[in-house]
């Protein structure tokens, strides 16, 4: 996505439900970035009651071969710790409020496996 389909997004949603977007654009597979992020959620709102974790990407590439590991790594940093980084910073206003949901959604690939890596 780029800050232009953020920003577009952004006042579409406030102008569609009269609510407040905080909209940036964050490289989620850089763990620096997904908790400064989370820092400037708190921030400016303090307690979270809705996570939706929906950051992912496939890199096709074959597994017996070493050379790939910089692909498998940026896909666990994009797709498995961007969730992680993201949910344990609202957990603890969502604990003290006794409220909250944490939507993670999921690639076809989790039911459906991609040719090798099923």
């Amino acid at each position: 996505r780029t800050q232009a389909d953020v920003i577009a997004l952004k006042a579409s949603l406030e102008e569609t439900y009269q609510i407040e977007v905080l909209a940036e654009v964050v490289d989620m597979s850089d763990k620096k970035a997904v908790k400064a992020f989370m820092a400037s959620i708190l921030e400016q709102w303090k307690t979270v009651d809705i996570l939706v974790n929906n950051a992912g990407a496939f890199i096709p590439c074959e597994l017996s071969n070493s050379d790939n590991e910089a692909a498998f790594e940026m896909m666990m940093d994009l797709n498995l710790y961007s969730t992680y980084y993201m949910t344990q910073g609202v957990l603890p206003s969502m604990i003290a409020q006794k409220k909250g949901h944490i939507f993670n959604m999921c690639s076809i690939a989790s039911i459906m496996p991609y040719g090798a890596y099923a």
